[in-house]
């Protein structure tokens, strides 16, 4: 490496165009003319990390357990090991009032005043194949994320890729219908699209729909069309093999 770094000179032909954008990290620009295509986050704009919750104790395989879980927190009565049950952070803690999540009843109390020992539950997607069931609160979770629980409906199917860091094996992308947690991709952080907007309109660019169904000539293109064709494009290792070096710039 010593020996490599002694030799690199300004005029020597090793060196390669790097990306112009300021936002791109500093890796180099490739021959394949992958800058050419549309980004995913160009082909679905609204985009968002997954949940957050900072505590794990919400999270289970086990719906049971979960209720067990809180109903052992509400019944507590020192206030020490309530605490301590809880994990109280700077965003939520014993005394937290929180607007309940989309599509989710009240609960006026907070968690340090709460008497009712059955939570609400919800099926998420804590890791790419990994489905487990949160309580969902918004007193227990430091980023619960409300767009995405006003998201959540039938047709809905969450995107996700790794936003954050390079990727050398395995898919370039992954899907879910159920709210991912942030680390869903593959336990380093991501950004999750949405393919639907809460109002069910396609989280798409104006005219990308009708322009896709003039141009390839095979008759009305869905949205659900076209995120079938991206998973079915990114979403396995072949993709990531073919492009490992162009994925060393995070996302697809």
């Amino acid at each position: 490496k010593f020996r490599q770094l002694r030799d690199i000179r300004l005029d020597d032909a090793g060196w390669r165009d790097t990306h112009t954008e300021r936002v791109l990290p500093f890796t180099p620009l490739t021959s394949s003319g992958w800058q050419d295509f549309p980004a995913l986050n160009d082909l679905m704009p609204w985009g968002s990390p997954g949940i957050k919750a900072n505590r794990s104790w919400v999270c289970s395989p086990s719906a049971e357990t979960l209720r067990r879980r809180w109903a052992r927190l509400v019944r507590e009565a020192d206030p020490a090991d309530k605490s301590a049950l809880f994990k109280e952070t700077r965003d939520r803690d014993l005394s937290s009032r929180r607007e309940p999540l989309p599509g989710l009843p009240n609960r006026p109390r907070t968690v340090g005043n709460e008497t009712d020992t059955h939570p609400e539950l919800a099926r998420v997607s804590l890791r790419s194949f990994d489905r487990q069931w949160l309580i969902a609160d918004n007193r227990v979770l430091d980023r619960p994320r409300p767009d995405l629980w006003a998201a959540d409906q039938p047709d809905q199917l969450f995107l996700n890729q790794q936003s954050s860091h390079e990727i050398d094996s395995g898919p370039a992308a992954v899907a879910t219908h159920l709210i991912p947690d942030t680390h869903h991709f593959n336990g380093r952080g991501g950004r999750v699209m949405p393919l639907l907007h809460p109002d069910g309109s396609p989280n798409l660019p104006a005219g990308l729909l009708s322009h896709l169904s003039r141009s390839t000539g095979t008759g009305p293109v869905s949205a659900a069309d076209l995120a079938a064709y991206i998973v079915a494009v990114t979403a396995h290792s072949a993709f990531t093999e073919h492009f490992a070096e162009e994925l060393l710039t995070p996302g697809v």
